[in-house]
């Protein structure tokens, strides 16, 4: 009981009574997940008691293998840009200026420097290009 375990891939907590927590959430501390190189915090658990890695964009909330991405920093993902704003979530629908403490040293897709101005990010928090 009271472990993190790897098996086949997946990550299980063992809880009371030796069973798995299935449909549930439980706060992780680094001392059950440094071993596997994951943060520690709050993990979901689906119906067959796999861990729930979130990864993307989960409703607000920009996830890069599991941790939540911070306020105030523009963040390249999977070729799109998001702007996490107050209390860590995505700007979403609205324009913003970007000054150069953001846009420094930042490459577009097509090799030019992204300059300091006015970004729109759309409904799915993406920064649109014009």
């Amino acid at each position: 009981a009271y472990q993190l375990i790897k098996f086949e891939g997946d990550y299980y907590f063992v809880n009371d009574y030796n069973k798995i927590i299935k449909n549930g959430s439980i706060p992780l501390t680094a001392k059950f997940t440094a071993q596997y190189g994951l943060p520690e915090g709050k993990y979901e658990f689906d119906a067959d008691g796999k861990m729930i890695i979130k990864h993307g964009v989960v409703g607000d909330y920009l996830y890069i293998n599991g941790e939540m991405q911070k306020a105030y920093q523009l963040i390249e993902f999977e070729g799109d840009y998001y702007f996490v704003n107050d209390y860590n979530k995505i700007l979403k629908n609205k324009r913003i200026a970007l000054g150069a403490k953001f846009t420094v040293d930042v490459v577009l897709p097509d090799g030019s420097m992204l300059e300091p101005g006015n970004f729109f990010f759309d409904a799915d928090g993406k920064m649109i290009f014009n």
